[in-house]
């Protein structure tokens, strides 16, 4: 709840960073501002909030309001204010800030080196893994992980693995399928209450999930994966690796991954898997309408393809007023966009309000339809040494960079496997500046 009865008076706020400086983003109307003093790079018009250039000295590496900042004069005084600063000393003259101006000492908790001066040998003890294997089948995958104890590891093998009910993981749990084989989970066709998607992550949970087909053909699936149930606050994890996602074509809102409003995983990583014949792949904007809400600290794409896509790879949304804001990652790196959302006003991968996006050694191709793939916004956005080929052109704002990009045929020798031929600007060798694409 938004607090009441406040009175938040005679602050200093110094901001050397380019930037909003104060947000509100709930109900302040219970609180009082007033003689609030901001010496900021970028000025903010705010009733209560006075701009103002603050002249500072130091004590050892601490700034100290001097004498001649008569602004900070101005002040609100009443029978609760404080007769004495941080320094225990008279305010003989009532300023705003925590220390007289012109103070010659410091507070003794800033000047102590608190904490031990030895470091103690602590070894965790080794915990080795409950490791069981689990037999292709109806229901079997689902019974096994509701009886499993946290940190357990499942073995599965090379068969389906068919659902009737979805799989609600509510400890931490690892699924290995067989390498080299075909494990394939999907739910069991012609069910009288259809389920709507195979695994759910609880908050507090980490999922991690291994070579794999999750399949959602000749099933009313909606999603493969989804997040805690709408604002279960905790935090959860999801790893992926070697995963195909295949066949989630539910439009109805479906997509491979949906995480639901007011949830927020703390890392979602999807490394060498493919996303294949699906409507959505990653939808992260269902907190398009609330300000500073967003589903994800992290999202690491790495070394994955998105194929026959038909809406955006990844939708990762944030409300700001500024991307420069932090706020959310989106790192992608030796991945491959290859026919997604093939429409005039597609966007191939949509990250907006997101504070730090880094995309790397990508492709993006075949969506010819497509005007703008990409478009990043802030300083802290980056595309670097990717290609483009039939697929628009990318877009930057607002400081985001963009960095060797190149335009032109991919010249593959193996297009479904995406092996480049040994002409193909996606090799070192013929951009001089690095490998482009899946890492083989």
């Amino acid at each position: 709840m938004a607090p009441i009865n406040t009175n938040f008076s005679n602050n200093l706020i110094f901001n050397d960073k380019p930037g909003e400086n104060i947000l509100f983003i709930d109900d302040v109307s219970g609180i009082t501002f007033n003689n609030n003093y901001l010496d900021a790079i970028t000025p903010q018009v705010i009733n209560g909030f006075d701009a103002t250039k603050i002249s500072w000295k130091e004590i050892g590496s601490f700034p100290i309001p001097t004498a001649s900042n008569k602004d900070l004069l101005v002040v609100t005084k009443n029978n609760n204010s404080f007769e004495k600063d941080i320094n225990n000393s008279i305010r003989e003259v009532f300023n705003a800030g925590a220390l007289n101006l012109d103070a010659n000492n410091l507070p003794r908790a800033l000047k102590l080196r608190s904490g031990p001066g030895w470091t103690p040998a602590i070894v965790a003890p080794i915990i080795k893994a409950e490791e069981t294997t689990v037999e292709p089948g109806l229901e079997t995958l689902r019974k096994e992980i509701d009886k499993a104890s946290p940190g357990s590891v499942l073995n599965l093998k090379t068969g389906e693995y068919l659902l009737e009910k979805s799989i609600k993981v509510s400890k931490n749990i690892t699924i290995l399928g067989d390498k080299g084989g075909a494990t394939i989970i999907t739910a069991s066709k012609n069910l009288e209450k259809p389920i709507s998607y195979l695994f759910r992550v609880n908050e507090g949970v980490s999922l991690n999930i291994s070579n794999a087909v999750l399949d959602g053909e000749n099933s009313n699936l909606k999603y493969a994966i989804v997040s805690p149930d709408k604002k279960e606050g905790g935090l959860y994890n999801l790893f992926v690796d070697n995963i195909i996602f295949q066949n989630f074509t539910n439009k109805n809102g479906g997509s491979v991954f949906k995480a639901y409003n007011g949830t927020k995983a703390d890392t979602l990583s999807f490394v060498n898997s493919r996303f294949e014949n699906n409507y959505r792949g990653l939808n992260l904007s269902y907190d398009k309408d609330i300000m500073e809400q967003y589903n994800a600290n992290n999202i690491i794409i790495d070394n994955t393809v998105f194929k026959n896509i038909e809406e955006s790879a990844i939708n990762y949304f944030r409300k700001t007023l500024s991307p420069e804001i932090p706020g959310g990652n989106l790192i992608i790196n030796n991945s491959i966009f290859s026919n997604v959302y093939n429409d005039e006003k597609g966007k191939m991968i949509r990250a907006e309000g997101i504070g730090h996006v880094l995309i790397s050694n990508s492709i993006f191709e075949d969506s010819y339809k497509v005007i703008t793939p990409v478009s990043l916004k802030g300083s802290n956005n980056r595309i670097v040494n990717c290609l483009i080929h039939n697929s628009g052109f990318v877009k930057t704002s607002e400081n985001a960079k963009k960095e060797n990009l190149i335009y032109k045929n991919p010249k593959w020798e193996d297009n479904a496997l995406f092996i480049p031929s040994d002409k193909s600007p996606l090799l070192k060798a013929n951009n001089d500046i690095d490998n482009i694409g899946l890492k083989h």
